[in-house]
């Protein structure tokens, strides 16, 4: 076959795109598959990028035995369904450049066995903490705190100091 092809309404190749239809006539990637009016796609972006996923705001999803493994929603957020998720490499979270120095680059406060570990120059004056959550000292120095620990949860908490710095020598 030579030039366009269409097979009973539901199968379509334009030859002048080179884009290949299944439930669609126009389709928006190289080739596209579209059911119930969701279009999923699967080509390539400014001829630099492969591309899987919808056309339009809607989710999108990755499956095994028909379970939805990887969710991502219509605004971009990403959710594993897994009860473990195993990364083969470092993660940065907020940031726009990795430092290379470390696995985990984080632009905030993170939490981890129910404590939150963050950094201030002092104590905080709201939110709400959990006995042994933690501010580090934005400033540390001679005399000073290493941080602050939180000994009695509330809004926001009661805090002592901890880790003195001396001087050395």
């Amino acid at each position: 076959v030579d030039g366009g092809v269409n097979l009973g309404q539901y199968v379509f190749y334009n030859d002048s795109t080179n884009r290949f239809g299944i439930g669609i006539e126009n389709p928006n990637a190289g080739l596209s598959v579209c059911e119930d009016g969701v279009e999923v796609l699967l080509g390539t972006k400014d001829q630099s990028r492969g591309i899987v996923g919808t056309f339009a705001s809607v989710p999108f999803d990755i499956v095994t035995d028909s379970t939805a493994r990887i969710s991502v929603g219509s605004s971009g957020n990403v959710t594993f369904s897994s009860s473990e998720v195993v990364i083969n490499g470092k993660l940065a979270i907020g940031v726009r450049t990795r430092d290379s120095r470390v696995d985990l680059h984080v632009a905030g406060a993170v939490k981890y066995q129910d404590h939150i570990h963050q950094y201030l120059n002092g104590i905080p004056d709201s939110g709400t903490y959990t006995r042994g959550d933690i501010d580090w000292n934005t400033e540390p120095d001679v005399g000073k705190c290493v941080g602050w620990v939180c000994v009695r949860a509330g809004s926001p908490g009661t805090w002592m100091p901890f880790g003195e710095i001396k001087q050395s020598g």
